[in-house]
């Protein structure tokens, strides 16, 4: 029988009504209790951390859970690891575990609920259930399980607010499904013979500002004097980076990597596909030769991620691009 570590964070899945609103109150073993047959599965152990709502989640805290996981159980006598948190920052919380545990050669599972598992219709039970048969099928590496379906760490985006199928995988097929109660996995994180490694290094300073038509240019040198180190933006489309003279975001950008050191990356605000700055003569390209990063097709949660881990390196302008360009867990194509 697999011997796994249920780690608890609170979120909805744990959550019990207090004066009419919503707290984080269940234990790993009270949740247990309430999906029948989880315990028969495998050999559960126990570790509740101190709740925390997932709103309030901090780039220090995707450290401190790193950490944890690490300690507690890739460490140990574990075959598998669930994390039960809450959904909101979960694809946030999610990438950044998969590039701070190098080479796990266990699985990291990350689940929760868009109804606590106390109320009626609650899709906590099947969660923690699909949750824990992919922590017990062994496939190593971070991944989110929900809604029946299996995401990469890095690869995984919050589109609904109260929907049950609240992730999607974003730019590749899921990893896997849960499949009339059987774990079907189709894509699965690349294996390797890597020493299993704790890189929990994380810089906050890292802003994420989407564009609107009337974006100011002076919204960027705000953000350097504010003291960011990183700017992800979302461009429009492939590369939509305004140039034209009544809205220079171009110049500003140029300035805030030339003048400022700032490591500014690009994704794009469309659901599908992703940055390509080699289609148009205008619209980011010369901040492109600057030094703009383009992220490709990665997520905006798994860029903002990322970039504060490399940040938090210490790494030099042109090594956080460099690295930021690299592919270290399936986040890029």
């Amino acid at each position: 029988m697999k011997k796994l570590l249920l780690l608890t964070l609170g979120g909805t899945i744990a959550c019990e009504k207090e004066n009419g609103l919503y707290v984080p109150k269940l234990t790993g073993e009270q949740m247990a209790e309430l999906v029948p047959g989880l315990k028969d599965m495998c050999a559960l152990k126990f570790e509740n951390l101190s709740p925390l709502d997932s709103t309030n989640l901090q780039p220090e805290d995707f450290g401190g859970l790193a950490r944890e996981i690490f300690s507690r159980g890739l460490l140990k006598n574990y075959d598998g690891i669930v994390l039960t948190m809450g959904t909101d920052t979960m694809a946030y919380a999610s990438a950044a575990l998969s590039f701070m545990l190098k080479s796990p050669k266990k699985p990291i599972i990350l689940t929760g609920a868009q109804i606590p598992l106390m109320e009626p219709g609650t899709d906590g039970n099947r969660n923690l259930m699909d949750a824990v048969k992919t922590a017990a099928a062994g496939y190593p590496g971070v991944y989110i399980v929900f809604g029946g379906q299996i995401i990469k760490g890095t690869r995984a985006r919050k589109i609904d607010a109260r929907g049950l199928s609240a992730f999607e995988s974003a730019n590749v097929p899921n990893a896997g499904e849960i499949l009339n109660g059987h774990v079907i996995m189709k894509n699965p994180l690349p294996e390797n013979d890597a020493p299993t490694e704790l890189n929990n290094k994380i810089c906050a300073d890292v802003f994420l500002l989407k564009l609107t038509p009337g974006t100011k240019p002076q919204v960027i040198y705000k953000l350097a004097e504010l003291g960011y180190k990183g700017i992800v933006i979302e461009v429009f489309g492939l590369q939509g980076l305004p140039d034209d003279n009544r809205c220079n975001l171009n110049k500003a950008v140029i300035d805030a990597i030339k003048e400022k050191g700032i490591s500014v990356a690009a994704v794009t605000q469309c659901q599908k596909g992703g940055t390509d700055f080699s289609v148009y003569a205008l619209g980011g390209s010369r901040a492109l030769e600057a030094g703009l990063i383009p992220c490709g097709d990665m997520t905006a949660e798994t860029a903002v991620t990322k970039l504060m881990w490399l940040l938090g390196h210490g790494y030099d302008s042109e090594r956080v691009s460099t690295e930021m360009k690299r592919n270290f867990c399936g986040e890029v194509s």
